[in-house]
């Protein structure tokens, strides 16, 4: 049996992460996703985008910016959003 890891991250952290502000709202998240390149369909997917923008910077130990793993994260997306 094989399990997942889990790990609790406070939301005002992610926040803090893509937008500067820890209490921004969800606007703010959308537009600093939406600046990063992505096209998100709506706050849930911008949130989410940041998470995984939070991770690979906090757990893979790379700027966001420059992995590229966020290069091909932004070709998953645009082909999910394109079908």
């Amino acid at each position: 049996q094989q399990t997942i890891a889990y790990e609790g991250v406070p939301v005002g952290t992610i926040k803090r992460h893509i937008t500067g502000k820890g209490n921004a709202g969800k606007e703010a998240v959308i537009a600093a996703v939406t600046a990063l390149g992505f096209s998100p369909a709506d706050d849930n997917e911008a949130d989410a985008l940041a998470i995984l923008l939070w991770a690979l910077e906090n757990r893979f130990g790379e700027p966001a910016s420059l992995s590229p793993i966020l290069a091909a994260a932004k070709k998953f997306h645009q082909t999910l959003m394109s079908s």
